[in-house]
């Protein structure tokens, strides 16, 4: 059986398909805890093992000390993936799981792993030229994943597999890969190709530019004195002191608006961070959200969909818009108590 799961689309749509929040959360959690000498001051000891390479248990920030080591890490695990994918798509003679699955599930265990870590450290490293340099690392995997996701021979050649004989799993790897491949407009002639690629290319900085303005709208609810505070942790309370007249200012980051929406007995001030904190990058984000969606539409109908809500779905349980949305009316209208 062939272990893993592909995850181009994953990486292509990052600004569609992102983790959970939960995950999220605790992988800044672990990525901060490494990360604690270089906010207190101190230079973390330099490692000498050489950037891990595919599914490994080694932590990736090992031997990362600022941007220029994060990219060369970063740079190692894409070169791996084209080096790998070169040798895919040279191998000669029958195609097998070893010569063709093997080598496209390696090609994608690297770009999952830098796309995954960039895409951490462009939202969590203190340092700016770290978290710029993260983002330039991401498009570049988004884009080598495009590419890999619209190339011609390595569908070829795992439609040319002979899985007859194959476990029920590796089938339904083989069956999934191959309409993912048609999904992101494999069969597509070489211009319409090179159109949907440059329409990725481009959602990934539309998306980053999204993520960027909530990232950077550092916003402030201030409560009108201590009082406001009530329900609220006393270590929360002491290291929010009062300013000259009273009033205590807050913001709108996680150290702040979960304690506050979580033990905050104040009704008014729970409603005016959660307004505020939802309301992050607006609006800004309102010019770039209509660029999303007009690009988007047109990549869906390169592919052969009237819209892009009937193609993000296509793959999904869900199967179409038209169920998506059958499924929320159903839930709206639900018999079920209101909270």
């Amino acid at each position: 059986m062939l272990v893993g799961a592909s995850i181009t689309r994953h990486v292509i749509e990052s600004s569609d398909t992102r983790p959970s929040m939960r995950s999220i959360r605790a992988l800044t959690v672990v990525f901060l805890i490494a990360l604690a000498p270089l906010v207190q001051g101190r230079t973390p000891p330099q490692a000498t093992v050489p950037a891990a390479a595919g599914a490994t248990s080694t932590p990736f920030w090992t031997g990362i000390s600022d941007a220029a080591s994060f990219d060369r890490a970063m740079t190692a695990r894409l070169t791996r993936a084209r080096e790998t994918l070169d040798r895919l798509t040279a191998s000669t003679g029958a195609r097998t799981v070893a010569n063709t699955l093997r080598l496209y599930d390696d090609v994608l265990l690297e770009l999952d792993a830098a796309g995954s870590q960039a895409g951490l450290i462009q939202v969590v490293h203190p340092d700016a030229k770290v978290r710029d340099g993260a983002e330039q690392i991401s498009q570049k995997v988004s884009a080598l994943a495009t590419e890999l996701s619209l190339n011609r021979k390595v569908y070829d050649a795992i439609a040319a597999l002979d899985v007859s004989g194959a476990d029920a799993e590796t089938k339904y790897y083989v069956q999934r890969t191959l309409r993912d491949f048609r999904l992101a407009g494999v069969d597509k002639d070489e211009a319409t190709r090179k159109r949907i690629q440059a329409l990725r290319d481009e959602l990934v900085l539309i998306g980053q530019d999204f993520d960027r303005n909530i990232r950077t709208d550092l916003r402030k609810v201030t409560a009108k004195s201590a009082a406001d505070l009530a329900g609220l942790p006393a270590d929360f309370v002491a290291r929010h002191k009062p300013e000259t007249d009273g009033s205590i200012v807050l913001t709108i980051d996680y150290p702040d608006s979960l304690p506050v929406f979580s033990y905050a007995k104040n009704e008014a001030l729970r409603k005016r961070m959660y307004l505020e904190y939802n309301n992050r990058a607006y609006p800004p984000n309102m010019a770039v959200l209509d660029k999303m969606i007009a690009t988007r539409a047109e990549l869906a109908k390169l592919i052969g969909y009237n819209d892009w809500a009937n193609y993000i779905t296509a793959d999904k349980m869900v199967e179409s818009a038209k169920n998506a949305s059958g499924f929320i009316d159903r839930i709206v209208a639900g018999p079920w108590p209101k909270a």
